[in-house]
Parts: C-alpha cells; sequence; structure tokens
C-alpha cells in the first residue's frame, strides 16, 4: 500500500492492523499519534521510508518497535536528498538486526573518479548497515560505481543476492565492480544482477575480467531481466 498523499496515524494504524504486508511511505504525515500496535499480530513484512516525509519520533518509534515480521526495507533518498536525523537512525535501529533484504533507491550522484578518494556516504548508512546482521539480499538502485565498494564495506553478512544499476560498459565501472567481488561481503554470493548488463554491446576488458571471476567463484551472472528460473534463489 502506498501513502502518496498526506495521511494520518489513526488511519495508517487501522490499514496495519487489518493484516498490511507492504507499505510505502511517500508523504508527509498529517497529524495524529500512534497508539499501543499490537506486535504479535501485525504481518508488515516491507516498509518504504523516505527522509524527503520523514515521520516524527512520536510516529516512527511505535511503529518500528512494533513490526517483528519486517524483513525488507527500501530507502529512498529521492535524488541524494537530506538524510535521515538522529531519532529516526535510533528508531531504525530497532528493525536492522532481522532485515534479510535492503534496497537503496535514488540516492546522491556518483562523484568523479579523480574525487573518490574523499568520497562519502550518507552519515545515517555508517550506522544502519553494520547493525544489518541478518542480512541476505541487497540492491543498489540507484547508479553505483565508487559508492558500491562503499556500501559493502558496512556490510556485516554475506550476501547471496546482490542487484546493482550501472554503466557497466565503462571501463571504471567494471574496474570497481571486479574490486566489490573479492570483499568480505560477497564471499558467498550467489548471484549479481546488474541492470544495464544487456545492454552493453561492446564489453570493457575489465566487464570481461569480471565476468570471468563471478564464474572462478561460482556467482550467477544476470542482467536487467527476469526469468521463472529466478524463483530457485528467492528475493526477499
Amino acid at each position: 500500500m502506498a501513502m502518496g498523499d498526506k495521511y494520518d496515524a489513526e488511519t495508517l494504524q487501522g490499514v496495519l492492523e487489518g493484516g498490511l504486508r507492504s507499505l510505502l511511505l511517500l508523504a508527509p504525515l498529517s497529524g495524529g499519534e500512534l497508539s499501543l500496535l499490537p506486535s504479535t499480530t501485525l504481518t508488515l513484512q516491507h516498509l518504504l521510508l523516505t527522509p524527503l516525509h520523514e515521520p516524527p519520533p512520536r510516529f516512527l518509534v511505535p511503529l518500528l518497535s512494533s513490526l517483528p515480521n519486517l524483513t525488507r526495507l527500501n530507502i529512498f533518498w529521492s535524488s541524494g536528498g537530506k538524510d535521515f536525523n538522529r531519532n529516526s537512525v535510533a528508531a531504525l535501529l530497532q528493525v536492522m538486526p532481522t532485515l534479510e533484504s535492503l534496497t537503496l533507491s535514488d540516492y546522491a550522484p556518483e562523484p568523479a573518479e579523480e574525487e573518490a578518494a574523499s568520497y562519502a556516504l550518507h552519515p545515517s548508512l555508517y550506522t544502519l548497515l553494520p547493525a544489518a546482521k541478518s542480512l541476505r539480499t541487497l540492491e543498489i538502485d540507484f547508479e553505483a560505481s565508487i559508492s558500491l565498494t562503499h556500501i559493502l564495506k558496512l556490510i556485516p553478512t554475506r550476501l547471496e543476492l546482490l542487484e546493482t544499476t550501472a554503466s557497466p560498459a565503462e571501463e571504471i565501472t567494471g574496474k570497481h565492480m571486479l574490486e566489490a567481488l573479492k570483499m568480505g561481503a560477497l564471499k558467498g554470493l550467489r548471484r549479481w544482477r546488474v541492470a544495464g548488463l544487456g545492454r552493453v554491446e561492446e564489453k570493457s576488458e575489465a566487464l570481461s575480467c569480471w565476468e570471468k571471476a563471478c564464474g572462478e567463484k561460482g556467482v550467477e551472472v544476470r542482467d536487467e531481466r527476469r526469468f521463472f528460473t529466478d524463483d530457485l534463489l528467492p528475493v526477499y
């Protein structure tokens, strides 16, 4: 269910208690407070949040503390906008340890290669990602080249599925992908899906090396196309 217009806490509480499984909070909260939620019966499994319309602590804290079944989180930055505040980060830490799937969407534009040495992620990620101790699937839904290794350094688990969006035809992107493959978070990787890979007409040397390295490590390479055999490796 997508909250695309202003919504109030009482309305949301009603749909949560009614068995909602997926919730996309894409609009500002118009008012109200959540009363005590019955965490033993809530079935919400997937939540999307954006710092652009960050819910206040009086709403976010009781919501996140009442979601024992939440396994999928999508953080949507809206083209590199503001980061979560300290209170929201503290609230999100309640659900990070049990997440199995995390999607990072619409992040800030990639820096130029010469600025890579000074590149830093949003501060919230340095706190949130290390707490994701059950993570199995990571989707990076933005152009990620330099930021890819920065993100993977913070992942405390061994991922099974990685999905990235990049320009794999570019030599420098292939180099970063090859470097990422050596990182601890990808030691147990089973599949790497790269959006845009299917549109590459002439592979760079780095991309060819990456594909070869994936094969040697037993990592299945996929492009943006999806098939019925995707069910062999569940996407959480």
